[in-house]
């Protein structure tokens, strides 16, 4: 349902956003229980709850998946289809709920360059850099040969 109407309301977006936004949608949908809603009722659930949740976590889903892109992209995602229905909400309600989008996003943003300046590894990394002396050694031995 959320890849049509991306397609409908941002047909300029390439496939891979349509998709991404429609998944991250379809996520946020169930995650509040709005699986079978229509757009608007969706969105304006999220502005219902953003006015007496102001950390927009029914939206990041921070517990659900670890990434901060993950969440970033929710936000961007919720974004798309409240600019859309602009005109179909209480303008007040959308006024809160866009200025919420947007402050949590650059805080989120900020998270993430943050992270990225510290050079962290995730769990999947760690792993995969792991490298002992003795393979380093094997690998210059036998790129010399």
């Amino acid at each position: 349902m959320f890849y049509d109407y991306i397609s409908e309301v941002r047909g300029d977006l390439s496939e891979g956003s349509k998709k991404a936004y429609a998944t991250q949608l379809r996520r946020i949908a169930e995650a509040n229980k709005l699986s079978k809603a229509t757009p608007l009722t969706f969105i304006t659930r999220m502005a219902n709850k953003a006015v007496r949740n102001r950390t927009l976590d029914f939206i990041t889903l921070p517990m659900s998946e670890q990434t901060l892109q993950g969440e970033n992209l929710r936000l961007s995602a919720v974004k798309v289809v409240l600019t859309a229905e602009k005109d179909r909400i209480e303008e007040w309600k959308y006024d809160k709920l866009l200025k919420l989008l947007i402050q949590v996003g650059k805080d989120t943003r900020e998270a993430i360059t943050k992270k990225n300046g510290l050079n962290e590894l995730n769990e999947k990394e760690q792993v995969a850099f792991k490298i002992s002396w003795d393979e380093i050694t094997n690998f210059a031995r036998d790129y010399h040969s």
